[in-house]
């Protein structure tokens, strides 16, 4: 009850309401205690601890109609124990617990000012204007119980910090990705330096050194624009661009530079195995076949993940076809594009000039040409600089 809300009807079914009343029938009329009234509208009856008869009630109710039969059909138990005929409720499952409205000092939360002082104490003086918080990002990612937290608008980097510092704190394996428009160079020189030295360590300007969380990861990528209009060149420079991607999909990032004994790059591939789990990435096709005949007379554990180029859809099963419980095969770049043709906007009927239409394989990776593949090995998401320290995977956080 609340003496603020409108006074409307409530309709309790019959064999729902539990009570403490005697048996017997009582009569429609006011209720309620000195604070408020109730009113019953129609007679109802009790019996067994139970009102066998629907009762009709009139007061300043907090629920209404609708989200009372709502709770009923979640099965929360509605009450009614004494004759002041005021409902009350106990839910089987309440709400998770949300932030309040103002947070402050009383919930273990630091100040702004707090925060630019740490991050002073890490960067430097002028380092970022106004950043969060730390312990405020750890009150708020408590109220969660995600694997990967996500932050769109990354600043200063508080929410990796939080994230790295709150596994330190509880052993938990939270991982994070943070974007950044790097409007005046801030991914290079805040978000990323400042995490940076959060896990290798630094030394405050009083003296005093902070221990890094080394037991974490860090890499930066840039993104970049690749013509969705599929030529031979186009695709081939998609499937190369897209291989950072791939990394960050199967969360896999430890490079091998031999696959059974065969270099990777000059063969037109690219290895990846963090000894849980492996990747192929083969970029030139005719590698494909010396990679099945070392796939034959390898035991495997588990399937590699292999991303094959293709300029259709096939990934070349028939050729896999007696290693096929050695690989998990996908085409590239057709998985990226039907992935994007569910989010992008159809693109406009244009006419393409006849230099866009040559097949150019210029970008493939061949022959003994290590130095051009790694150069051309770049990356939609192309890796600007990294720290690899601890013994997790690369990007976990």
């Amino acid at each position: 009850m609340n003496q603020t809300n409108n006074e409307h009807i409530l309709i309790f079914p019959a064999n729902v309401v539990d009570t403490r009343l005697e048996n017997g029938v009582y009569s429609k009329g006011i209720y309620g205690t000195k604070s408020y009234h109730i009113d019953l509208l129609e007679d109802t009856e009790v019996k067994d601890g139970f009102f066998i008869s629907p009762v009709i009630l009139r007061g300043k109710f907090k629920w209404g109609q609708k989200n009372l039969d709502s709770e009923i059909a979640k099965g929360t138990k509605i009450s009614i124990k004494t004759k002041a005929f005021s409902p009350s409720y106990e839910k089987n499952e309440y709400d998770p617990e949300v932030p309040w409205n103002l947070i402050n000092r009383s919930f273990g939360v630091d100040t702004n000012e707090v925060a630019s002082s740490q991050l002073r104490e890490i960067l430097g003086p002028h380092a970022f204007d106004f950043p969060k918080p730390v312990s405020l990002i750890k009150y708020l990612i408590n109220f969660i119980s995600a694997e990967i937290i996500l932050d769109f608008f990354a600043g200063s980097g508080t929410t990796l910090h939080a994230v790295m510092q709150l596994n330190a704190e509880d052993g938990g394996h939270r991982q994070c990705i943070l974007c950044t428009n790097n409007e005046n160079g801030i991914c290079e020189n805040v978000t990323y330096e400042r995490n940076k030295r959060v896990i290798e360590g630094y030394t405050k300007p009083n003296g005093e050194y902070v221990e890094g969380l080394h037991d974490n990861n860090l890499r930066y990528y840039r993104t970049a624009f690749v013509s969705r209009r599929r030529t031979p060149q186009n695709m081939r420079r998609l499937m190369l661009l897209a291989s950072d991607m791939l990394c960050i999909k199967d969360n896999i990032y430890t490079e091998v530079n031999e696959f059974a004994g065969m270099p990777t790059l000059e063969n037109g591939f690219r290895f990846f195995d963090d000894g849980k789990k492996q990747m192929l990435i083969i970029y030139n096709e005719e590698a494909i076949y010396t990679i099945v005949d070392a796939l034959e007379d390898m035991d495997m554990a588990k399937p590699i993940i292999t991303y094959v180029f293709s300029p259709a859809n096939d990934p070349w099963n028939t050729e896999f076809e007696s290693v096929s419980d050695k690989v998990r095969l996908t085409a590239l770049p057709a998985a990226i594009y039907n992935a994007y043709k569910r989010v992008l906007p159809k693109p406009k009927d244009s006419l393409i000039k006849e230099d866009e239409d040559k097949v150019t394989d210029n970008v493939a990776l061949q022959g003994k040409g290590t130095k051009a593949a790694e150069e051309n090995l770049g990356g939609l998401f192309e890796v600007n600089d990294e720290v690899t320290l601890g013994t997790k995977e690369r990007g976990e956080a």
